[in-house]
């Protein structure tokens, strides 16, 4: 149980800092900051590969890709579709984590 618990709040932290790495990512992509666009991404991705959240990390390498490339017309196109299956995993693990505890 202890582990568990341990693993929950992890798992919370890496949602909490997703929540604010995303509202970064808008941030500098509505001032066609590239770099830090990449940046905020990249720290996204990272922590979905945390949570196992493959689809979620493989469309943020996307998105790195697109910031990197500095094509942040084509980033704000998928930037919708990405935070809406960010959302659905980050819903959905808590469910989870609820289910178990």
């Amino acid at each position: 149980l202890r582990s568990l618990v341990g693993s929950e709040m992890c798992i919370r932290d890496s949602f909490t800092s997703v929540k604010k790495e995303g509202e970064a990512y808008k941030e500098a992509l509505s001032k066609d900051d590239a770099e830090n666009a990449r940046t905020y991404i990249h720290a996204i991705k990272s922590a979905s590969i945390y949570i196992g959240a493959q689809r979620v990390a493989d469309m943020a390498s996307f998105l790195e890709y697109l910031c990197a490339s500095n094509n942040l017309t084509e980033a704000r196109k998928y930037t919708f579709d990405f935070f809406f299956e960010l959302d659905e995993v980050v819903h959905l693990l808590t469910l989870y984590i609820k289910y178990l505890i």
